[in-house]
């Protein structure tokens, strides 16, 4: 006879990708439909898309900061499904920084104390129910991590981590930002780099899955992720459609 199988619940953590202009990279898409066809041309609709990697809900594979570090496609897919705990951060202010006393006392909560085997952590602040990307306000006023967090993160031995909020504050880092992108310097050579969250957690192998939103549904422990990214060989990172199957 076969075990009965508990029902599971389907919660999805992603946020949908918009038409629109970047607001990163001024002059780029966000997102832009080309169409090749349609049906008030007498056929099928098909269309070609032009998109930032990085819009809506996405990986960051450890090259999009790191150069020695895989791309999508060398990342085994073990990285994108698990068992997830979840950090109560709802509490966190607007430009609110956190440290890794904050994730750890989360983390003591979420697993009452007990040995605890997730591989992927997902910090929930609810910043996502309160601004979408791209809108500015997500990056520029959001809860964000400092350094000693990301680094709690590396030593707890998460493969990969969520964030329903941008986990790095840019505001402050926009001259040294400007000249990482202009070419002027070069990331390996700042002894303090802009953006520490992505800088520790991507050069530590540590995938990230970010702009995801309703962590809030999930409980603590024993949620399955699924945060697998279009297969995008030699990308830096790429779309996701990210949920959660919950007993």
């Amino acid at each position: 006879m076969n075990p009965v199988k508990a029902p599971t619940r389907l919660v999805d953590l992603s946020l949908p990708v918009e038409v629109g202009t970047n607001p990163v990279y001024e002059g780029r898409p966000w997102l832009a439909y080309h169409p090749v066809a349609s049906h008030a041309d007498g056929v099928f609709e098909s269309n070609c898309v032009e998109m930032f990697l990085h819009a809506g809900s996405h990986v960051d594979a450890p090259y999009h900061f790191d150069p020695d570090g895989k791309k999508i496609g060398q990342m085994p897919l073990e990285t994108f499904v698990g068992e997830a705990v979840v950090l109560d951060l709802t509490d966190a202010q607007s430009d609110e920084c956190m440290g890794a006393d904050r994730l750890a006392q989360a983390y003591e909560t979420a697993t009452g104390g007990e040995p605890n085997d997730a591989k992927i952590a997902l910090l929930c602040t609810g910043w996502a129910a309160r601004v979408v990307p791209p809108a500015k306000e997500w990056w520029g006023s959001g809860p964000y991590l400092d350094a000693g967090a990301a680094h709690w993160l590396v030593e707890q031995g998460f493969v990969a981590v969520g964030f329903d909020f941008p986990q790095d504050k840019t505001t402050k880092d926009i001259d040294r930002l400007s000249a990482l992108k202009a070419g002027e310097v070069k990331l390996s050579e700042m002894e303090d780099p802009p953006l520490p969250v992505h800088v520790v957690l991507l050069s530590n192998g540590i995938a990230q899955i970010e702009n995801i939103a309703g962590l809030e549904e999930l409980p603590a422990t024993g949620a399955t992720i699924v945060a697998a990214p279009i297969l995008l060989a030699e990308a830096e990172g790429a779309p996701a459609r990210v949920f959660a199957m919950v007993p």
